[in-house]
């Protein structure tokens, strides 16, 4: 298989973070965020995640999906809401045919700084020299590093499937 472009995913119920690296030179094709309307039901606003998520999909020749495996804390309803935005996620890659690769937080943080705890701004920063893409948005961002763990790995030979 040869691998032309990744998709990485940040899942997130009120701002999913999404980037479109290409796979040899770790330039940035395309970046940005899904948010979803406060005011919206839960099956409109993970519509909405599916629906943006499916055009991105179909918009690129991608290779694979990079995606996050989200760290939640001590609230049970937050697990619920991103446990389904990862299924959203999930659905509309391999609904197209896209191979899935999983990572925690602390793997990507490992892979672009050697460090699993390392801050976001730490990440960020070693994202932002390798791509050249700047944001301040920490959801894009986070998908951009995302993106580059998946790539690195595969590199690496240790790409992991969902």
């Amino acid at each position: 298989m040869r691998i032309t472009r990744i998709l990485g995913l940040d899942p997130s119920y009120t701002e999913t973070g999404y980037a479109v690296i290409n796979f040899t030179d770790l330039k940035v094709i395309e970046a940005g965020s899904i948010r979803t309307k406060p005011t919206s039901t839960e099956w409109e606003r993970l519509s909405a995640i599916h629906d943006a998520l499916r055009s991105i999909v179909l918009a690129h020749e991608l290779s694979f999906a990079a995606i996050e495996t989200p760290f939640v804390g001590k609230n049970p309803l937050t697990a619920i809401k991103l446990a389904s935005v990862r299924g959203i996620c999930l659905f509309a890659c391999h609904s197209a045919g896209i191979p899935i690769a999983l990572y925690a937080p602390a793997q990507v943080k490992a892979t672009l700084t050697g460090r699993p705890h390392a801050d976001k701004g730490a990440v960020a920063g070693i994202a932002r020299g390798i791509t050249g893409f700047t944001t301040a948005n920490h959801n894009i961002s986070d998908a951009i590093a995302i993106a580059i763990c998946g790539a690195l790995k595969w590199k690496e030979g240790q790409l992991l499937h969902a």
